[in-house]
């Protein structure tokens, strides 16, 4: 019912305009025509490629792993305690850090399944933390783990590439459109926790590892341009 809303209402508009090829793509063929994708249309500004550079000349790599999305089940939270309880087996002092607000009642379910499944000394929730405290944390990690299952384009990803840390991922279309020919990204279907690890396994495991972000990267005045142009078009038609 909720769909069938959110279409009748954007029906009613004369110009859509979408962050990501991928959102029109995942809504269906009707739309993937009507809607003006920017791909992409979103950034990393001056200030934070200032503050990534900063903090990947310092980064120094630790004994952890980073999950990238937010602590919630559609960003694949459960999944990535999942991996990380298999990747704990085979690597005995590493941990897993979730940044992210959590409400106390929401962090207690969370250390009690953490502890059911033994890793209740091996993840790190550190809440809420400043801009520059996740790059450092970031940058100093192993690995990211990013299972999500939906996405519109993903700055955990982009700023993970951008910083220097590899990434394994679900194969969702926006990580497959825009992050294509990315280095240090793997991806693997959709569901399968099994392929994250080997593929976590595999990368933990090499020594050296070529990192770097994807070609389609915009800055901020060229995507603000793009799309003032699509509106000038509409009100000049």
């Amino acid at each position: 019912m909720s769909s069938r809303s959110v279409a009748r209402l954007l029906r009613s508009y004369d110009l859509l305009i979408s962050v990501s090829r991928s959102t029109g793509y995942e809504m269906g063929p009707e739309w993937e025509s009507r809607i003006h994708a920017l791909d992409p249309g979103v950034g990393i500004n001056e200030e934070d490629l200032g503050l990534i550079k900063t903090v990947k000349e310092r980064a120094v790599k630790e004994d952890f792993i980073v999950f990238g999305g937010r602590i919630d089940p559609l960003k694949g939270f459960i999944e990535g305690l999942e991996v990380f309880k298999a990747i704990a087996r085979a690597y005995r002092d590493i941990k897993l850090v979730a940044t992210g607000r959590v409400n106390p009642s929401l962090r207690e379910r969370i250390v009690r399944y953490a502890k059911r499944i033994g890793l209740e000394d091996r993840l790190v929730l550190p809440g809420a933390v400043p801009r520059i405290e996740r790059f450092r944390y970031v940058a100093n990690a192993r690995l990211v783990i990013y299972p999500s299952h939906m996405d519109s384009y993903s700055y955990a990803v982009l700023e993970a590439l951008y910083l220097g840390t590899p990434v394994v991922a679900y194969d969702i279309p926006a990580l497959r459109f825009n992050y294509e020919g990315a280095k240090g990204l793997v991806l693997v279907r959709e569901g399968d926790v099994e392929g994250l690890v080997v593929e976590a396994l595999n990368i933990l495991g090499s020594k050296d590892i070529t990192v770097s972000p994807p070609r389609k990267v915009k800055k901020w005045d060229e995507i603000a341009r793009e799309e003032v142009s699509l509106i000038e078009r509409l009100v000049e038609s």
